[in-house]
């Protein structure tokens, strides 16, 4: 689990570098990469492996999004805060 969430950071660095740099396009590649390993690391910690990317979409949406409120208004404000950071 371990490499996935240094696989997470090192693509959130890069987000970060390409979006100061005005790559925006890859900025947001890597801000889907940095959030979709965090979702496999979280999922995994919870014992369930997918081998997708759909597959694991789905299942963290299930495991977090539907079950849990507070994360849902997580993932919204930090999708509201990329989006801000993009467009400043």
């Amino acid at each position: 689990m371990d490499d996935i969430i240094e696989k997470a950071l090192i693509s959130l660095e890069v987000a970060e570098s390409n979006l100061n740099n005005r790559y925006y396009p890859d900025s947001i590649n890597r801000s889907y990469y940095a959030v979709f390993h965090a979702a496999k690391a979280l999922l995994i910690k919870k014992g369930i492996i997918t081998k997708t990317h759909s597959g694991t979409i789905s299942a963290f949406g299930l495991e977090y999004i539907k079950k849990e409120a507070l994360i849902k208004k997580m993932t919204f404000l930090l999708i509201l805060k990329m989006i801000k950071k993009c467009w400043s």
